[in-house]
């Protein structure tokens, strides 16, 4: 799989020095978060590190730009499931300088697509330190769901929550490959106009799914907003979600920031193109943004009681639930809260 230049592969057990060399930088630049040591991997001799790279319970990847290897990726057969349908997937790490570019997308897609390729597996775990930001925000694109949180002391000394997650192998092809080239585009007044008049086709090219992007009186509603947004000052902060040359969805700020930094996300896919992971990518991309701008500390959402879907879409970008309310048109309202860290 490749991205901007850079190529993500399986590795052979001959490549096993530039695997080491890299794996142990990581170790000891980034002590704080894998569950292994420098120390203890430093030790290890040829034979191991060979079979570390490939062996029937587990692949290594590479990730290259050129000749030169300058990150890692690894699944392997999870040690705590006896029954071995478990796959688990471990040890990423980027080099500094190729972080911040979308590579963990090829990371996820790469390991993904050995694990569909091995019948025996029937579900795929992983998990990372609460304060890994960057892991979380990869996890909930590829659409896992959150399972357990543990408390652990890492090889630096400190403690902090492993957080675990887990997707059915089923769910993958439906998510992971829809979800993967999911995108956000600014929304514009334009948009909306050419919406509510039935265009097959956005001013900016994004074809319009069969049956519209939602109903009318939405559409309406959600124009009011964006025309709110720039009444106040406020710029961007509502976008298309778009997907394969389609405009599959609508998300975005409810209001401008308040004055402690709160803001309010609604959001919405189009009937058919729901089941895709569009939302739970959507939701990501839109923390992104939230997370550029200073002004956002803590992003909330409302669902209603039985909106299962949405209720996952939120839970998998860490949104945690903050409390109820009821609506006299809507009913029972779960509220859903995220505090922000700085990307």
């Amino acid at each position: 799989m490749t991205g901007a230049g850079v190529v993500v592969r399986e590795l052979e057990p001959s490549e096993w020095r530039a695997f080491r060399d890299v794996r142990l930088h990581a170790l000891r630049s980034e002590p704080g978060l894998f569950f292994s040591s420098h120390d203890a991997e430093s030790a290890l001799g040829e034979t191991e590190w060979r079979r570390r790279v490939r062996n029937p319970n587990g692949q290594m990847f590479g990730v290259f730009d050129g000749e030169r290897l300058v990150g890692i990726t690894g699944v392997i057969t999870a040690r705590d499931d006896p029954s071995g349908e478990s796959a688990m997937l471990i040890a990423s790490y980027l080099l500094p300088e190729y972080r911040g570019r979308g590579l963990s997308r090829l990371l996820y897609e790469a390991r993904l697509a050995w694990v569909r390729e091995r019948p025996r597996y029937r579900r795929v775990v992983v998990s990372h330190r609460r304060s890994n930001e960057p892991s979380r925000r990869a996890i909930g694109r590829f659409g896992f769901a959150p399972v357990a949180t543990v408390s652990t002391t890492w090889p630096d000394g400190s403690t902090d929550d492993e957080l675990q997650y887990a997707m059915a192998v089923a769910e993958l092809g439906s998510r992971t490959e829809h979800a993967a080239g999911t995108a956000l585009v600014d929304a514009t007044d334009d948009d909306f106009a050419a919406m509510l008049r039935g265009d097959g086709v956005l001013p900016g090219g994004l074809r319009v799914p069969p049956g519209g992007i939602d109903e009318p009186a939405v559409l309406h509603h959600v124009r009011a907003i964006l025309a709110g947004l720039r009444e106040h000052g406020y710029p961007g902060g509502h976008w298309i979600v778009a997907a394969g040359g389609e405009a599959v969805g609508l998300i975005g700020f409810k209001h401008p920031p308040s004055p402690d930094g709160e803001v309010e996300i609604g959001y919405g896919i189009a009937a058919a193109r729901r089941r895709r992971g569009h939302a739970t990518r959507g939701v990501a991309l839109a923390l992104d943004a939230a997370r550029r701008d200073p002004s956002i500390r803590a992003v909330v959402a409302e669902t209603t009681a039985g909106n299962t879907p949405s209720q996952r879409a939120l839970a998998r970008n860490g949104f945690a639930r903050a409390g109820m309310r009821f609506d006299p048109d809507d009913g029972e309202l779960v509220v859903w809260r995220i505090v922000l860290a700085p990307s």
